[in-house]
């Protein structure tokens, strides 16, 4: 059975995310300006932004950052 993961790096000045399924990219990468200097919880919103329009019409089984 194949399971999909979505993956997440998180740097000072980007944040990548895509799924990856058997060791290779599953989609496009996502790449996109981390909301640096607006706090941590601007942060963490823009990942979950991410995180859920990514995931809105795939399910995965395990998440890394």
């Amino acid at each position: 059975m194949t399971m999909e993961a979505l993956g997440i790096d998180l740097g000072g000045t980007r944040i990548k995310l895509g799924t990856v399924v058997d060791g290779a990219l599953n989609g496009e990468l996502i790449v996109e300006s981390t909301a640096g200097g607006r706090g941590v919880e601007a942060v963490l919103d823009q990942l979950a932004s991410l995180a859920s329009d990514r995931l809105a019409n795939r399910s995965v089984s395990r998440v890394g950052l």
